[in-house]
C-alpha cells in the first residue's frame, strides 16, 4: 500500500547478497481510479504519496558468536491535488535500524521519519528499541516506542508504548505466552479528550502443527 493507505501496484528489485550486503529499489506508480471508460488520473483527488520511489540497503554479518544486522532506506514521492488547486508538499522519508544478538540476547532499534506528511514542515517520527532473551524453553522480551506527529512548527502530538512479555514452550508445538502493554497519548493542543493512559494484559496458548 502507498503512503495514503490505498493499495497500489509496485515494481521491486533486490540485488544478490554479496559480502553480507544487499540493495533493493522499488517503484510504485500513480494509482488510477476506475470509471466506465477505463481509468482516470488520480490527480482529480488529493493524492499523498503518489509515484513513490524507495531505495534501501542492509547488511548482515557474524563476528565470533555475535550476529549483526543494520539497514537504512530512503523514499521520495509526489503529492498531487485536484485540477487548478495547489498541491501540498511532497512527502519524503528515511529510516535506519540495527540489531545485535549473542548468547540468547537480542537488542535492536529503529528510527523512521516522514517529512511533510502532515503538511509543509510538519513531520512524523517513530523510534523504538527492544530486547529479548531466550534460554531453553523460556523467552522474555521488552519493547519501548515513541511516535510523534507535528501539529505546528512548535507543537506535536505523541504516543508512547511499552510492552513486556514472556513465553514458555511446554512441548513441541505447544507454547504459553503472556504480557502487559502500556500506552500513553499526549495532545499538545491540550484537548483532554484526546489524552489518556491505557493498559492491557494478555494470556494465551499457541498450538502449532
Amino acid at each position: 500500500a502507498g503512503i495514503s493507505g490505498l493499495p497500489t501496484e509496485k515494481l521491486a528489485y533486490y540485488t544478490p547478497r554479496m559480502s553480507g550486503m544487499q540493495v533493493g529499489i522499488s517503484y510504485a506508480p500513480e494509482p488510477k481510479n476506475a470509471n466506465a471508460n477505463g481509468t482516470r488520473d488520480s490527480n482529480q483527488d488529493t493524492q499523498v504519496g503518489s509515484e513513490l520511489v524507495d531505495i534501501g540497503i542492509n547488511y548482515t554479518g557474524k563476528f565470533s558468536n555475535m550476529k549483526v544486522a543494520v539497514g537504512g532506506s530512503y523514499y521520495t514521492s509526489n503529492t498531487e491535488a485536484a485540477a487548478g488547486a495547489a498541491a501540498a508538499a511532497d512527502v519524503d522519508g528515511h529510516s535506519v535500524s540495527a540489531q545485535v544478538s549473542a548468547n540468547g540476547v537480542r537488542v535492536g532499534g529503529r528510527y523512521t521519519r516522514h517529512q511533510d506528511i502532515g503538511g509543509a514542515g510538519l513531520d512524523r517520527t517513530n523510534w523504538r528499541v527492544g530486547a529479548d532473551y531466550s534460554m531453553g524453553a523460556l523467552g522474555l522480551g521488552i519493547t519501548y516506542q515513541v511516535a510523534a506527529q507535528d501539529r505546528t512548527s512548535s507543537t506535536e502530538d505523541a504516543s508512547t508504548y511499552l510492552s513486556v512479555g514472556s513465553s514458555y514452550n511446554l512441548s513441541p508445538g505447544v507454547q504459553m505466552y503472556g504480557g502487559v502493554l502500556f500506552v500513553t497519548y499526549d495532545d499538545d493542543g491540550g484537548a483532554a479528550a484526546n489524552e489518556g493512559d491505557n493498559s492491557f494484559g494478555v494470556l494465551g496458548t499457541k498450538l502449532s502443527f
